[in-house]
């Protein structure tokens, strides 16, 4: 089986290879249809055929693809034969021993103890006296597993209770400490809440059940998904010696051997809840990568029947009418993201005789489980000296591929509208209203904990970090990224894609109110336009930055447009009346009505994106100049948008609207 395991990995770095020559491909295209027509007929002609390759190769590329995925799909197919016949040996082998099974190992015996540090939002996770981990716990998460343990626990028991206890999920994005909490954090708290009860109670044999969802084969589909997770639920009962109704582990295994991934007919979803009803003692269910239950792909697209059937009809029973005494948490933490000095200073006394370079606390955002992830990837790489570098292939090899294993798939499955709408998430000084009921509720669910609210009622990402990860996932025109310059990964841990984002509607401002050619009395000495601000600069020097009041310092003179928006932005601090507040260079879609109730377009692109109705056409709302640095960031947006129409007023003809 192991051999059966290194062919699918073979395979699988084949399909990533030919989807990055996809992604070349595809921009090969973009580039070559960005560029003028020719007037030169022979020139013309050249550029169509080179053209037509570029196609021709895309498809060829993408039939690769599919017979790679097919290829993928009968290895996991052996795989999954395999670990049945594994699990029926095993079970026979169990079946045909004289003594009794030993007994299970308890939660209360496993689990480690809990010490919180004085005056800090510390907690020591001790597994006895010679193994011990700190745990960061600025958000309280600590003390919210707890009250849903008291409450969970005494659901359990509760006979006149027809549903079974509440299901704990603490939502987290990329690198936030989600199975550093779910391993040690929460079955610490469960089993102190088990001691606090006392001998003799009815769930003091209560024994853990870790699932890595992420582990569970979901490319072949739905089907193959439940399989998986079956297979997994058997060989936990083995393992673990976990005592089960007479049959249950036969009924299981012959369920494994007879179905065959693409049966439809065989879904093994009944078989899952019927074999964790007969399970005999309580669980704690720890379920990291949760999310991979809800997504099961076909060819790397998502398989929309099979996800429906998870979500609506298996995970809800699941979850909802499962049995009483099984607690299920779903992976997830929010870890603080102060205490950077203090995690510093103990990864430091951790490497006696090592000095850690202090740029990899520069660099990382503050997120004490990426810093940690930093560290540890810097010492095992040998100590580089080129640090700047290291981040740069640590952010591409590690951190990208998580967020795409954790945003892609679910993302790809929205709309474009969907899409840019987390975009816009994305930017403090764009924002969304995620009240206006164009979110998907899931996912507005997921991301509410992590989102805060400007004083207008747009919601953005709090953490910088998730917001870049955001910005080089999803283009402006609401498509997927697949592939990443080095420049962009080198900005990845650091605030350069925050400030580029909000310095561009700055310089767009400073473009429409100064014109092409600002004489030198309308600028400071930074000169020209800020338009360039946002992955275009030249000359290398640093950019303009706004405080909250609004008032801005030029640059150090080397990027074009620091000086043009400092000017703009000391005109707003002293009081000029803005310009109405709208939405922002990412979406198709103002969040707030104009006058007739129709709704805006945001962005010179937009037109393009938006579905062509005459209630489409923007419209600005006026309002009052407000001093804060976000209104005055989207009305510099807006302003954007009006100079867009400019060409239309002086009778350009241009075709930008429909």
């Amino acid at each position: 089986m192991a051999d059966v395991g290194a062919e699918i990995q073979r395979v699988q770095n084949k399909i990533d290879k030919v989807e990055d020559d996809i992604q070349q491909t595809r921009a090969e295209l973009k580039a070559l249809e960005a560029q003028p027509q020719s007037p030169c007929l022979s020139e013309a002609d050249l550029l169509g055929a080179k053209r037509q390759h570029l196609y021709r190769r895309e498809e060829q590329l993408r039939t690769e693809k599919e017979h790679l995925y097919r290829e993928v799909e009968q290895l996991r197919t052996e795989e999954q034969q395999l670990r049945a016949q594994e699990l029926r040996t095993r079970g026979q082998a169990l079946g045909a021993g004289g003594a009794a099974p030993p007994s299970p190992r308890r939660l209360l015996e496993t689990a480690a103890r809990l010490r919180q540090l004085p005056d800090l939002d510390v907690w020591e996770v001790a597994y006895g006296d010679s193994l011990v981990y700190d745990y960061v716990d600025g958000a309280g998460a600590g003390g919210r597993i707890g009250t849903w343990a008291e409450g969970a626990l005494r659901a359990a028991v509760d006979t006149h209770r027809s549903y079974a206890p509440a299901t704990f999920v603490v939502s987290g994005i990329v690198k936030t400490g989600k199975s550093y909490t779910l391993e040690h954090v929460v079955p610490a708290v469960v089993a102190e809440e088990l001691r606090k009860l006392g001998g003799g109670h009815p769930l003091e044999g209560m024994v853990v059940l870790r699932l890595d969802a992420g582990k569970l084969n979901r490319q072949s589909g739905a089907t193959a998904l439940l399989r998986s997770l079956l297979g997994a639920l058997v060989e936990w009962a083995l393992e673990e010696h976990v005592p089960v109704q007479a049959g249950a582990l036969q009924a299981a295994q012959d369920e494994l051997a007879r179905a065959s991934p693409n049966d439809e007919e065989s879904v093994p979803g009944g078989a899952i809840l019927r074999f964790l009803k007969e399970v005999q003692v309580p669980v704690l269910v720890l379920c990291d990568e949760a999310q991979s239950l809800f997504l099961p792909t076909i060819g790397g697209k998502l398989d929309y029947g099979g996800a429906a059937y998870t979500r609506q009809s298996f995970m809800k029973t699941l979850l909802a009418y499962g049995s009483h005494t099984t607690l299920w948490c779903l992976t997830g933490s929010s870890m603080a993201p102060g205490h950077m000095r203090w995690a510093w200073e103990r990864l430091q006394s951790r490497s006696p005789g090592v000095a850690l370079d202090p740029r990899l606390l520069q660099l990382c955002p503050p997120s004490v489980a990426l810093l940690t992830l930093l560290v540890a990837g810097w010492l095992d790489a040998g100590r580089p000296g080129d640090v700047a570098a290291f981040v740069r292939g640590f952010a591409r090899t590690k951190l990208m591929d998580e967020s795409v294993k954790e945003w892609h798939v679910g993302l790809g499955a929205m709309p474009v509208s969907q899409r840019i709408a987390v975009l816009d998430l994305s930017s403090p000084d764009v924002g969304f209203r995620i009240d206006m009921g164009l979110l998907d509720t899931g996912l507005r669910r997921f991301l509410e904990p992590h989102l805060d609210k400007t004083v207008d009622g747009r919601w953005y990402l709090r953490d910088a970090h998730q917001r870049q990860i955001v910005q080089l996932m999803i283009d402006q025109d609401g498509t997927l990224r697949g592939s990443w310059s080095d420049q962009e990964l080198g900005a990845i841990l650091t605030t350069q894609r925050d400030g580029a984002w909000d310095l561009l509607p700055l310089g767009e401002e400073a473009g429409f109110l100064l014109g092409p050619n600002p004489q030198p009395d309308e600028c400071s000495s930074g000169g020209g336009l800020a338009s360039s601000i946002g992955g275009r600069t030249s000359g290398g020097g640093e950019t303009c930055s706004t405080d909250d009041k609004g008032v801005g310092d030029s640059g150090g003179g080397g990027g074009r447009g620091g000086g043009a928006t400092a000017a703009v932005a000391k005109a707003r601090a002293r009081g000029d009346p803005g310009p109405a507040v709208g939405c922002g260079q990412h979406t198709p879609m103002v969040h707030a009505p104009g006058p007739n109730g129709a709704w805006g377009l945001g962005g010179s692109q937009a037109a393009t994106l938006a579905p062509r109705r005459p209630a489409q056409r923007s419209v600005l709302a006026s309002s009052s100049a407000v001093g804060a640095r976000a209104t005055q960031l989207r009305a510099a947006a807006d302003l954007s948008r009006l100079r867009a129409l400019r060409p239309l007023a002086a009778g350009s003809g241009s075709g930008l609207w429909p």
